[in-house]
């Protein structure tokens, strides 16, 4: 029986099997239209960013977008009854501060 020290390097195994190596930069393809890529590269050069950097931003923008809540907001849900109508009592508020 081979101990793993006495195992024989094998890549694919090592990039398979190893979650620290096989996540650190795992690869996408994109293919965009020319003029949306020249104008990604052109973007990217004039910010000083990779066009992996703006993708990146942007999926991340995406997942933050769709997140739960914060807390902040949960602990604000569900504290105006829905028989108000806030857009109107907000309104009122600001007639009645306005017209003093």
């Amino acid at each position: 029986m081979e101990t793993p020290s006495q195992k024989p390097y094998n890549s694919t195994e090592r990039a398979v099997h190893n979650p620290s190596f096989s996540s650190v930069n795992p690869k996408l393809t994109v293919r965009l239209s020319r003029p949306s890529l020249e104008f990604v590269k052109a973007y990217a050069k004039a910010n000083g960013l990779t066009v992996t950097e703006i993708i990146e931003r942007y999926f991340e923008s995406l997942r933050l977008a769709e997140g739960p809540l914060g807390g902040d907001v949960k602990k604000l849900t569900g504290l105006i009854p829905v028989e108000i109508d806030a857009r109107a009592e907000y309104r009122q508020h600001l007639k009645g501060k306005h017209s003093q």
